[in-house]
């Protein structure tokens, strides 16, 4: 199982286009990560929130906020079958502001089967309902980063270990988004049909090459925004030296929207980690892709990305943390309030930083801090915004 587990989320990890909020994002990653062990846990918090609304810089209003995050986790592992189930909402409490109380929910299922060492299939669910406002990591209107929404995903995968250097696998998923206002279910409310069909070859115990391509369709229920999108990818993941491997996609994109607009060029997504001993992790990756707006007034936008994280044991309980995203995007053509027709810019950042202590062997304590940064050509979309916040966390 284990060894199939890493195999199936190397090759699923690039379906799962992380294209939404923060919320979002942190959902998808620790259900489709590989460092995610699900199990129930009791989070509870305080953090002080400058731009609770994420409006701009007129407009802006800070709370302190109390956060109430349980997760139950069921676990039916068998030899060849696995099912995982998981719930998690979030309370957030505010102590000042028009609305005192936003609850988020995650819930998830995996299964897994072995039909033989070589053949497996996979079929995943997971169900988020947003509520707090969220930093959306591609460019947004403010309506939408306090628009509440349910989304629903279901993830199927089909593999094979073909030879003892070949594995091949399909993917199909479907994402579907549901907002509570009326005037963003008009533009907003939409269904993805997303495949993909990948294989990898160990060429050697260090070199491992990789194919992929993957075609997205989504339907919007009623914006005349549908598009159809094409990725042709080759790529490798090397081994350098120890502790220091490499990962490297590069391709062809298009994508084809209703409206008639068509954007085509490279695809590129790369990232390194570097592990040089036991007590330190550096990460490193860049993309250059097509991302798409959601928006009326621009189509499809040119995303190029920088993460950086780093994690340091400085003391045997005690772990230094440091995250950066960088989203700078550029628009070929966009239409401003006056019908004109013109490129437009939008750069989005993040920097996180935490202390945290592993008080005992399942509790844990955490301090940090967070700046959030968008500087947008379109009026009202730039903001910034601050958080600092402690967290005690118990596992069971």
């Amino acid at each position: 199982m284990g060894t199939c587990f890493l195999l199936l989320s190397a090759l699923t990890s690039s379906a799962q286009v992380m294209e939404e909020d923060f919320f979002f994002t942190t959902a998808m990653s620790r259900f489709f990560g590989l460092e995610e062990a699900l199990r129930s846990s009791l989070t509870v918090g305080q953090e002080y929130d400058d731009n609770i609304r994420l409006e701009s810089k007129e407009f802006r209003q800070g709370s302190w906020k109390a956060l109430f995050i349980p997760s139950l986790a069921l676990d039916f592992s068998g030899e060849r079958t696995s099912l995982l189930l998981n719930y998690r909402p979030t309370l957030t409490y505010y102590y000042e502001g028009e609305d005192d109380l936003d609850t988020d929910h995650t819930a998830g299922l995996k299964f897994y089967h072995s039909f033989s060492p070589r053949y497996w299939v996979r079929i995943d669910n997971l169900f988020l309902r947003k509520e707090t406002p969220q930093d959306i990591r591609r460019p947004a209107i403010p309506q939408e980063r306090n628009a509440d929404y349910n989304f629903n995903l279901v993830h199927s995968a089909v593999g094979s270990q073909a030879t003892e250097k070949i594995v091949w696998q399909v993917e199909y998923a479907n994402w579907r988004f549901n907002y509570d206002e009326s005037m963003m279910k008009r533009y907003f409310n939409r269904t993805s049909n997303v495949g993909e069909a990948g294989s990898r070859y160990q060429f050697n115990p260090n070199l491992r090459l990789n194919c992929s391509y993957i075609y997205r369709h989504t339907d919007y229920d009623q914006a005349n925004t549908d598009y159809q999108s094409h990725i042709f990818r080759l790529g490798f993941d090397y081994r350098v030296v120890r502790g220091v491997s490499a990962r490297l996609w590069g391709g062809y994109q298009s994508r084809h929207y209703r409206t008639g607009q068509n954007l085509t060029g490279p695809y590129v997504e790369f990232n390194i980690v570097v592990d040089p001993h036991d007590d330190l992790r550096l990460r490193f990756a860049y993309w250059h892709r097509i991302e798409d707006t959601y928006k009326i007034t621009h189509r499809g936008v040119w995303e190029n990305g920088v993460e950086f994280s780093a994690r340091y044991t400085l003391l045997p309980k005690v772990n230094l943390t440091l995250d950066y995203l960088g989203i700078f995007l550029y628009y070929p053509s966009s239409t401003d309030s006056s019908g004109e027709v013109s490129s437009s810019n939008e750069t989005f950042w993040r920097l996180s930083t935490g202390v945290e202590f592993q008080v005992l062997e399942k509790t844990a304590l955490t301090l940090g801090y967070r700046r959030t940064d968008n500087s947008s050509d379109s009026p009202g979309a730039s903001y910034h915004r601050n958080q600092v916040y402690f967290q005690a966390s118990q596992s069971f």
